[in-house]
């Protein structure tokens, strides 16, 4: 039940995350306490006493981007309370690894690490790294990296392995020039070095995992690019092919070393027959760089995964969840943006590493290189590139002509021609410091693959009010502007007191409401500094303003959106979460909501929908469906608001705000007549809710019934919901657990707390008569409103508080006309109309025999009750005759009609359910047959008709002459 978890990233990519130290839950993890060393921003492990647990010891890196002295090994006696840094060398050098010997607690084996980074370079070694042994459970340590066969020179990362079944048998990988993997045979008093492998020590900064077998000493894990395993003690290898490659972590079952799992950057897999084969990687953990989204219906969803491949998903789907089959990869690859063609969503270009530029046809799928200038040059520092282009580089459209497309280098590039062609439209946007140019790595080991690449083009944007007004900004810290479409630039860097050198700018997002208006969002954390910045110009970039108040300011910004609508609404994605504000940035809020905390790194609004979508880097993408909320809760014009505007020319325009102090409904968004549900597991995506979405507002939870009442155009009622009756209008009582279960919606039953609340009307008119205990193969149909004009009535007992129109669209996927439509729902009603007859005689023949018989049971005289009997008896047989007509008697589970032919009312529930299975009119022999059921259903109703008008009267009559004592007719 004892469960530690350490915060933060130790790989340290160039976009990695911090943590916040130490948390614990003593009820598995149901809850959980921060339990302290909140400055050592990343811990690699955590190792617990095998006998007290209230004995821990975590390996803590520290800052990746800065020098801190909380770096080293940590260990705390009471479980967490107070901790001891027991093992440390500088502010620049952490433990990167602590292992307990498995037979003695007492012995323990750690891993210092000097190591850091930056914008442009990674060092990985120095004079703080060695290997270290403790025989007094960490009171004192002996530095092994001396010892015989340890190689010689400046160290840099050591992993190291302790064999459950002999612990004098060691693993280490070591970085150093003469470095690889070495064994030791004595508990690390000597060392041999095993036949060089480059498999198992490539990049040893990012990998170098080590593993021992937990049942036999000649078998040896690594972790690398691939899997490894040795059989012989380390001398040869073989690897293990699991399902995705940059392998980081493992774990193996103690008792079942054929039993394992591996954390790699597709996700975790585990196996169960030593790595034959692995179970399949089903996790929403992707890292999103960027995202965009297309102008269709449903809209498109794009984006780049680390170390995965570009990827693109339908934001809703016609099924009834979002599954594996539905995504597919578009164009570029693992680290660049992806931006669809506005005209064509199935056109994407997608940028990747080393400049790579693709552009690719979802409907031929054809992947062309575009690349600006295709030469590669992996490996090379930036002093040698002839373009620096960044691990994500930017793309951008033209909002005027979506054939005119930018990329950045540390020049601005255009093509004119959908990038068959380019022209460079920049001089050099960068600061060009030499210094920061240069290959990245050392002292030990180079490393260049792309995310080093610095003083470069970060982002690139065209005005959405003026053509050929362009901001661009580098991740050296420099903004430009271009008002005369890429002839001149501008250098508009605020001012270093509201935004210090050296800063990334990640995103420019010119206004919506002033042409002369731009947001950025940069960050400074790769400078050590944690601080957001988000920053506003209203005049072309002559002076800036910071607004940050209400973000935290200990967690740096992604990237800033304005509302397409309402230009006082913008949204910021940071490094834990997301925030909204309502005041052109003046104040901000969070918008977290079930959102995990997880870096957002960008944020696009779709316009027709009002929908938030958001790219994640670890959690994937989320979408928020429907945030009009947001936007009708700030000042709303009939026109997207000006700022700075006169308010004389604001008194002219249509302001709406909500009053609080009220009831009210908020406008909702036009909704689509569509196929599917919203669904979901564990490993699927959920779709947004198929129906109108009301958001309405109760400023104290009503004493009276709440009611919706939904009407066509024509004032015709279409159903009516509430909150304290079923849609039949009967009472219904609502458990604790019902709201828990999300009945709400399914059984048509309104919340009715104070604040917000949300109700979805599925578009659908109410059910046909349904009859209990009626087992029935083909199941009731509720037909769709066609696609019009409709509206909501809000009422609270009596009191009318608000109609609200809203429009219902058809999907524009399937073509139809609405007097098609409409006739599909005509004839499911009539259909239903029937069903219903049938149902309602059947309730009615129960009611009638079940009098009778009641009667005749109370009758004491038993001469007179046989004779009631025997008169009763045509009547009896009458409605056995009708009800096994309508109604399959002998069903008792739904594959008893498979031996027990269905009747009338399950052949008639069939009419209506194949009418409705497509958008369309239905066929004529579907006409015929409900003429043909009907008239046959017609000679049991009129059946019924004359037990009701002469059987019943006949039987009362007979009562009354044989003049039987009174019983209490129902």
């Amino acid at each position: 039940n004892i469960i530690y978890v350490g915060m933060g990233e130790v790989e340290m990519r160039n976009n990695i995350s911090f943590g916040d130290g130490m948390y614990k839950s003593t009820d598995a993890g149901k809850t959980w306490k921060h339990i302290g060393l909140e400055k050592t921003y990343a811990i690699q492990n955590i190792v617990v006493h095998p006998k007290n647990p209230d004995l821990v010891y975590c390996s803590a890196m520290g800052k990746v981007f800065g020098a801190n002295a909380e770096r080293g090994l940590y260990r705390s006696k009471d479980g967490g309370k107070t901790w001891q840094l027991i093992l440390s060398k500088n502010d620049s050098t952490g433990c990167i690894q602590v292992v307990m010997d498995p037979v003695n607690p007492d012995i323990m084996y750690a891993s210092l690490w000097q190591a850091r980074r930056s914008a442009y370079d990674l060092v990985s070694g120095g004079n703080g790294s060695g290997l270290y042994k403790s025989i007094d459970g960490g009171d004192t340590w002996k530095s092994l990296s001396q010892n015989p066969g340890m190689p010689v020179g400046l160290l840099g990362k050591i992993m190291v392995a302790v064999s459950p079944v002999d612990n004098d048998l060691l693993f280490a990988l070591v970085e150093n020039k003469n470095g690889g993997l070495f064994r030791s045979d004595d508990a690390g008093k000597s060392w041999s070095k095993l036949p060089d492998n480059a498999n198992l020590t490539q990049r040893p900064w990012y990998f170098s995992q080590l593993f021992c077998d937990a049942k036999d000493t000649r078998t040896v894990y690594v972790l690398n690019v691939q899997a490894w395993k040795s059989v012989n003690g380390g001398n040869t290898w073989q690897g293990i092919y699991n399902h995705h490659g940059d392998n980081h972590d493992f774990w193996q079952n103690p008792d079942d070393a054929d039993n394992f799992m591996i954390g790699d950057d597709g996700g975790g897999e585990i196996t169960f027959d030593g790595g034959a084969h692995f179970t399949d990687l089903d996790f929403p953990t992707a890292q999103m760089y960027h995202v965009n989204i297309s102008n269709d219906f449903p809209y498109h969803v794009y984006g780049d995964q680390q170390d995965n491949s570009s990827i693109c998903i339908a934001s809703r789907t016609r099924g009834y969840s979002i599954d594996a089959g539905d995504w597919f990869p578009v164009a570029g690859g693992e680290s660049g943006y992806i931006v669809p063609d506005p005209d064509n969503w199935k056109i994407t270009y997608g940028g990747g590493y080393d400049g790579f530029l693709g552009k690719y046809n979802y409907e031929n799928n054809q992947n062309q290189d575009i690349s600006v200038y295709p030469e590669s040059t992996i490996g090379a520092g930036s002093v040698s590139r002839i373009n620096r282009f960044q691990w994500t580089f930017p793309i951008a459209i033209s909002p005027f002509n979506s054939k005119i497309i930018y990329v950045g280098s540390q020049y601005v590039y255009r093509s004119m021609d959908a990038g068959m062609s380019w022209v460079k439209i920049s001089d050099d946007l960068t600061r060009h410091d030499s210094t920061r140019l240069q290959p990245s790595g050392g002292p030990i080991n180079k490393d260049n693959t792309g995310a080093e690449v610095y003083g470069d083009v970060y982002a690139i944007a065209e005005s959405r009010k003026q053509q050929g007004i362009i901001w661009v900004g580098s991740d050296d810290g420099l903004i430009h502007l271009s008002k005369d479409n890429g002839k001149t630039w501008q250098n508009v860097t605020p001012p270093i007191s509201l935004l210090p050198e050296w800063a990334m700018i990640s995103i420019v997002e010119p206004a919506n409401d002033n042409v002369e208006g731009c947001y950025i969002s940069a960050t400074r954390y790769k400078s050590d500094d944690n601080k957001p910045y988000l920053l506003e110009t209203d005049d072309f970039g002559k002076t800036w303003k910071l607004i940050t108040n209400g973000l935290p300011q200990n967690t740096y910004t992604r990237c800033i959106r304005q509302d397409p609508h309402n230009g006082e609404l913008l949204y910021a994605g940071t490094e834990t979460g997301i925030y909204f504000s309502v005041d052109w940035g003046t104040h901000w809020h969070s918008l977290q909501c079930n959102l995990p905390i997880t870096p957002v790194m960008d944020i696009q609004i779709n316009f027709q929908e009002g929908d938030i979508v958001i790219a994640t880097h670890g959690r994937s993408f989320w979408i928020l469906d429907d945030a009009s909320v947001l936007s009708q809760s700030v000042p709303y014009y009939d026109e997207i608001p000006i700022k700075n505007q006169p308010d004389e020319m604001k008194s002219d325009k249509s302001k709406i705000l909500p009053d609080y102090s009220k009831d009210f409904l908020f406008k909702p968004r036009s909704s689509y007549r569509m196929q599917g549900g919203s669904y979901h597991t564990d490993y699927t995506g959920e779709n947004a809710p198929n129906g109108v979405i009301l958001r309405y507002w109760l400023k104290s939870k009503p004493s009276k019934e709440l009611k919706f009442i939904f009407l066509t155009e024509k004032d015709d009622t279409v159903i009516t919901y509430s909150s304290t009756k079923d849609k039949k209008g009967e009472p219904i009582k609502i458990s604790k657990d019902f709201y828990q279960e999300k009945k709400i919606e399914r059984d048509g039953i309104l919340s009715a707390d104070s604040g917000l609340n949300t109700f979805v009307w599925d578009m659908r008119y109410d059910d046909p008569e349904r009859l209990d205990g009626a087992v029935l193969w083909n199941g009731y149909t509720t037909p769709k409103v066609v696609p019009g004009n409709y509206k909501a009535q809000m009422f609270i007992g009596d009191s009318l508080i608000q109609i609200m129109p809203f429009e219902i669209k058809m999907d524009p996927a399937v073509t139809v006309e609405t007097e098609d439509l409409q006739a599909q729902l005509d004839y499911i009603q009539a259909a239903n109309k029937k069903l219903g007859e049938v149902h309602k005689a059947v309730k009615d023949l129960r009611t009638i025999r079940s009098q009778v018989n009641d009667f005749i049971a109370g009758v004491t005289d038993t001469a007179v009750a046989h004779q009631l009997r025997d008169y009763t008896k045509a009547m009896l047989d009458t409605l056995d005759l009708i009800e096994n007509n309508f109604v399959n008697l002998k069903a008792k589970a739904g594959q008893d009609v498979l031996k027990y032919p269905i009747v009338l009312n399950d052949k008639i529930s069939a009419l209506a359910g194949g009418a409705n299975q497509a958008d369309a009119k239905p066929s004529p022999q579907f006409y015929d047959a409900l003429t043909d059921l009907s008239a046959r259903a017609d000679v049991y109703l009129r059946m019924m008709e004359r037990v009701k008008k002469i059987y019943v009267p006949a039987f009362n009559s007979k009562v009354k002459e044989l003049n039987v004592p009174a019983v209490q007719l129902k």
